[in-house]
């Protein structure tokens, strides 16, 4: 018997100049140039690399085909240090990187959070880009385990979501596709991938509010000349 029969995807505040409170960048279309952001993966959780990679590479697909083009930095920390001590995460964030950390337990850092949700974003409630993003481990295996959706599958759908909410600076849902506050299980079961993308329009919002962290971080660079 099932025991997860909603499947909610939770978010909600933080970081830097929010494209709401700001001129916002053209709604680019379908022709235009990817837009091209970095995300910062923190593994609290010690998700298996391979594990970790493949869902990155699912993430990135959903991510791509809403014109969304994806650098991913491990930054981990062990004993203090950063595991593969890439370069990118030394340096400060950029308006375009958002940082997703894979924990365990949801509920022990946001006790609040509705006990089926996969994730949580930080959402601002004043001018400010959100950047930040919490997936639980253990309740994606949880939803993995009872239904034919692999954990590679549901961990990287959840992190596209997650980014989507972070991009849009916002916390609703929509009625259908990736962005639904509760996905369907017959879907999952089918592995129906196409009902977990972006839409066109979501996809020209998407890319939109890279441009407008693109063009903030160009006008922080300018001011530090």
């Amino acid at each position: 018997m099932k025991h997860f029969q909603r499947v909610s995807l939770s978010l909600v505040a933080l970081y830097f100049v929010s494209p709401r409170c700001v001129p916002q960048a053209p709604i680019q279309n379908a022709q235009s140039a990817k837009g091209q952001i970095g995300i910062r993966v923190y593994n609290d959780a010690r998700v298996p690399d391979a594990r970790l990679q493949a869902a990155e590479e699912v993430a990135a697909r959903v991510l791509r085909q809403a014109g969304i083009e994806a650098k991913w930095s491990d930054c981990t920390v062990i004993g203090g240090q950063v595991r593969n001590d890439p370069p990118s995460c030394a340096v400060p964030l950029r308006f375009r990187d958002m940082v997703v950390y894979f924990v365990d337990r949801l509920e022990a850092h946001f006790p609040w959070v509705s006990q089926n949700a996969l994730g949580y974003s930080i959402i601002p409630d004043t001018c400010e880009f959100a950047s930040m993003a919490y997936i639980s481990y253990t309740r994606i295996q949880r939803l993995s385990d009872t239904t034919s959706a692999g954990t590679k599958d549901l961990l990287g759908l959840a992190i596209a979501h997650e980014i989507g909410h972070l991009l849009f600076g916002s916390n609703e849902h929509a009625n259908r596709g990736l962005m639904r506050a509760t996905w369907r299980l017959r879907d999952l079961e089918a592995k129906a991938w196409g009902e977990f993308e972006f839409s066109p329009e979501q996809g020209k919002k998407l890319r939109a509010g890279v441009e407008a962290r693109k063009k903030g971080d160009e006008l922080g660079a300018a001011a530090q000349r």
